[in-house]
Parts: structure tokens; C-alpha cells; sequence
């Protein structure tokens, strides 16, 4: 039996608000998301397209959008699959002590940089590897990885063997009757002055949400 899911991709980021240079809170957080698959596999296995768009635009998730819907087979699946551009977009709610970060202030980031060397896999199974250009990522989240971001490869699944790979969901999509799921990203304290990866000059960053469902 299928079920369908409106605004499966109906986002919650939660937030208070505090001032320091580590551990601000995001006002918005803006992607483009292209695609979004799921697995009834912790290692996500037999991936099934939900929904895709060639014509997405960046949508605010703090504001609670639908970006898409799709039918889905009752069941749980422990990893789910975002497609979508490397470039985010994102402002923190209050100011830094160093001022890298202003209140409100939009800052745009690449999390797929050459100088990471990192390689990847799209959803239909398109290898790719990290550049300086604007390009489609795939972060696979599963409740079998034990990653919280940092240096992980997020790009990839985590297999029986590295765990490490993608990023931690911490709760599971299940889809019942009539569900509508709600993908909750809490991005408390993840804006922060930092040097990022391969030692540009010091920015002010978002990290790694964490990743979870529940429903409306």
C-alpha cells in the first residue's frame, strides 16, 4: 500500500539566539534542492526517487516550504537522500564578537570546495568529484552513520564497514497511512567564525545541521 506525502521536504529549524563567536543560531538557511530519494536500507541500498525538479530555486527552510511531494510504500526508512547545490546560503540571527558574522547579513557558501579533494555519488549513481564551480551534491543521511559532519565524507553512504560515511539521521522517515512527514533540520548554534577547510582567510560559517522526522 502507498500513501502520499505532502511537503515531504517541509522543514523546522529551531533556534533561541545568543552572541559569541562560536555557536550562533541561523536566522534562515537557504538551498536548492533538486532531488530527494529514500532507502529502506541504513545503507542506502536501492535508492527510490520521491520527487526531482531540473528548475528548483533556494527556498528559506526556516519558513517551513514544500518543496515537494511524491507516493511512498508504507514501511521505514532509515536514509533518506538530498540532491542539491553546493552553494547554501544562510545569515545568523545575532552579531559576532569578531564581526565576521552580522545579524541578518547573507553569507554564501561552497561545501563541495577542489581544494577538499573529496569525491561523491548522485542519486542515479553519477560519480562526481568536489570543485570550485557551482555543482549538484548528494548528502546521504542514515540512522546507521555516525557522523555529525567535520571532515566526513558525507557525499557517500555508510557501509557495514565505515560507518563514518554520509551523516547521522536521528530519527527514521516512517510512513503510515494518510502520513505527512515533516524533515526537522535543527540548526541551533551551528553559525560560527572559523578558518575553513583548506585555510582561506576566516569566515563566518554555517556547520551541519542535525537531521531528524516527525510529522505534522
Amino acid at each position: 500500500m502507498k500513501t502520499k506525502l505532502l511537503a515531504l521536504l517541509s522543514l523546522g529549524i529551531m533556534s533561541t539566539g545568543f552572541a559569541a563567536d562560536l555557536a550562533l543560531d541561523p536566522a534562515y538557511l537557504e538551498l536548492k534542492v533538486y532531488k530527494f530519494a529514500i532507502s529502506k536500507s541504513e545503507f542506502c541500498t536501492d535508492l527510490i526517487t520521491v520527487f526531482e525538479t531540473n528548475n528548483p530555486v533556494y527556498e528559506d527552510f526556516l519558513n517551513n516550504p514544500s518543496l515537494g511531494s511524491g507516493s511512498i510504500d508504507v514501511g521505514t526508512y532509515p536514509c533518506v537522500v538530498i540532491e542539491f547545490s553546493d552553494i547554501i546560503r544562510y545569515a545568523s540571527t545575532t552579531n559576532s564578537d569578531s564581526g565576521l558574522c552580522v545579524a541578518g547579513e547573507q553569507h554564501s557558501g561552497q561545501i563541495c570546495r577542489a581544494d577538499w579533494q573529496e569525491n561523491g555519488v548522485l542519486i542515479d549513481g553519477t560519480q562526481f568529484a568536489c570543485n570550485d564551480n557551482e555543482q549538484k551534491v548528494a548528502v546521504y543521511l542514515s540512522t546507521g552513520s555516525t557522523s555529525g559532519g567535520g571532515n566526513e565524507p558525507a557525499f557517500v553512504p555508510p557501509t557495514a564497514e565505515n560507518r563514518a560515511r554520509g551523516l547521522k539521521l536521528l530519527a527514521p522517515l516512517i510512513v503510515s497511512n494518510g502520513t505527512i512527514a515533516k524533515f526537522i533540520v535543527d540548526g541551533r548554534g551551528q553559525i560560527e567564525d572559523t578558518t575553513p577547510r583548506g585555510g582561506q582567510n576566516p569566515i563566518c560559517e554555517m556547520n551541519a545541521p542535525t537531521f531528524s522526522f516527525g510529522t505534522k
